[in-house]
């Protein structure tokens, strides 16, 4: 994925994290969780763009495998300014590469 950096910011820095949605078992109710799948930290110097590649961990290789290569899940860009702090969250949808 491809990010950018405002002009008027020195540098930006933050992290991705990919989430998806799961449904566990706890004595015999089914609940959902929200658990990672995949993170990168990023850091782009002043109007500058920058591509970031997000590795999925095993539980998220796991999950896609499991169905069948699609899964849904959000993406939060959290980034780290040098004033502020902003999160973003965006739905995504993941799925392997076809042969």
């Amino acid at each position: 994925m491809s990010l950018s950096c405002a002009g008027s910011v020195s540098r930006c820095s933050g992290t991705v994290t990919l989430t998806a949605t799961i449904t566990v078992r706890r004595n015999g109710r089914r609940h959902r969780r929200t658990v990672t799948i995949g993170s990168a930290s990023f850091k782009i110097s002043a109007g500058g763009t920058a591509s970031v590649s997000i590795a999925l961990n095993s539980l998220g290789r796991q999950l896609l495998r499991n169905r069948h290569g699609h899964l849904r899940g959000s993406l939060l860009i959290h980034t780290n300014a040098p004033v502020t702090t902003a999160a973003a969250a965006h739905p995504v949808q993941l799925a392997t590469r076809s042969r």
